[in-house]
């Protein structure tokens, strides 16, 4: 969202791109880049590691058109940054990088400032559940009229045209 990353803007941990919006086929980056955040304490609350989304666990939102991701991997670094891998049915993998802060809570609030493959805002909540995060997030910055969930109303909450409760919430497995 988020993600459309949202993720409409970028929903659900990073789904959709510009020109979803403008009918043009999206071009990913040829090299994707981390910023160089050297030296950067980054957030140690649980939601640092790799994550998984794949079949049942996708969003209602990836697993239709016109994103059909069969995969989405998610990689939080202590040191801040992410970069999320989106893979396609039909294996073609787009790559989402950037920085970001959470607040700990239940849910906990996250902010991405995404740098590739376009500048972006997202913000949502997440929550860890042992080996298994719930996380639901939508773009702010550019803005399409999305309004993020936020902790008192839970997951579910993205609201914004086109979605409807639930639709945006993303399911991952602890690699």
């Amino acid at each position: 969202m988020s993600i459309r990353w949202s993720m409409t803007g970028w929903l659900a941990l990073g789904g959709c791109f510009p020109d979803d919006w403008n009918g043009e086929p999206y071009v990913p980056a040829t090299t994707p880049t981390v910023p160089d955040d050297t030296g950067v304490e980054g957030p140690d609350d649980g939601l640092a590691g790799t994550w998984v989304s794949e079949g049942a666990d996708r969003s209602p939102l990836f697993a239709a058109e016109p994103f059909q991701y069969a995969t989405v991997v998610s990689d939080f670094d202590l040191d801040a940054t992410y970069l999320v891998t989106l893979t396609d049915q039909e294996g073609v993998e787009y790559q989402l990088t950037g920085t970001y802060t959470t607040s700990t809570g239940t849910p906990g609030t996250v902010t991405l400032s995404q740098v590739e493959p376009y500048v972006a805002t997202a913000e949502g909540i997440w929550q860890v559940d042992g080996d298994t995060l719930t996380y639901e997030v939508v773009q702010t910055v550019p803005d399409y009229g999305f309004t993020p969930p936020n902790p008192g109303d839970g997951f579910g909450s993205t609201s914004g045209p086109g979605m409807t409760p639930g639709l945006n919430v993303q399911t991952y497995q602890r690699r």
